[in-house]
């Protein structure tokens, strides 16, 4: 969340750092190859820079339909 992130370095440092965490986590939990990709459209820097910020912590501000919770209905309709 937007909040808790003091710039876009800070952003990069902190995704790196969970980055490590989860893939720690799931590669402790399992004996198969493991690998993680985290916000992986995130670009760094002022001419390309899109990072994956929202404010209140969900996809549903920026209508993302892949949001759990969520389903396309047979004629296509997401209510």
């Amino acid at each position: 969340m937007d909040r808790f992130i003091g710039s876009e370095i800070d952003y990069f440092r902190r995704k790196d750092e969970l980055l490590e965490e989860i893939i720690t986590f799931a590669r402790g939990r399992s004996e198969l190859e493991t690998t993680v990709l985290l916000n992986t459209l995130d670009r760094e820097g002022p001419r390309d820079g899109r990072i994956y910020l929202t404010v209140t912590g969900t996809s549903a501000e920026d209508a993302d339909s892949g949001q759990v919770g969520r389903g396309n209905r047979v004629n296509g309709i997401i209510p």
